[in-house]
């Protein structure tokens, strides 16, 4: 597992030490040329040539289109965002993922519990694309507060220098 990540780490710091993505956003034509190739590399190699990906499972296929199919689908993802007004709020989740990574289960747990006593697991019998946008959204407004509680009191528990000096 830990190679994986190690792959995508790789490829980043080789297109950030390179700057490729001054290159890609000094044009629009040149944003929208390489979305387009970003995109159909991924629907190439991730879904017409490679088979079923489940990295959970540690199937991947053919090694070399799953990093062709997964690096280009963060590229095209990452141009997308970078030029979409939500970036903020794209933003303040990358910032405070940690926060979010270490209480997600929690409100997930949370969420089957009310569901089983409130809802007699009506919710979690079909697990629908529209229970998991729900739930989804229910640990995101939930992780909120926390986020800016950790932010606020605790800095140095989410990896920030402690901003209150101590006379």
């Amino acid at each position: 597992m830990f190679f994986y990540g190690l792959v995508f780490y790789y490829v980043g710091q080789l297109l950030k030490d390179n700057k490729i993505f001054e290159w890609c956003f000094s044009s629009n034509f040149k944003v929208t040329s390489m979305l387009l190739l970003c995109i159909g590399l991924n629907i190439i190699f991730g879904f017409i040539l490679n088979s079923r990906v489940s990295v959970y499972s540690n199937q991947l296929g053919n090694y070399l289109w799953f990093y062709i199919a997964a690096i280009s689908g963060c590229l095209a993802l990452f141009i997308i965002f970078k030029g979409s007004p939500s970036y903020r709020m794209l933003m303040f989740i990358g910032v405070n993922s940690i926060v979010v990574m270490s209480t997600h289960y929690f409100f997930v747990y949370g969420f089957d519990i009310v569901d089983t006593f409130v809802a007699r697991g009506l919710l979690t019998i079909e697990r629908s694309l529209w229970i998991s946008v729900v739930e989804t959204a229910f640990v995101f407004l939930c992780s909120v507060p926390l986020c800016y509680f950790f932010n606020k009191y605790l800095p140095m528990a989410v990896g920030k220098k402690n901003t209150k000096k101590i006379s």
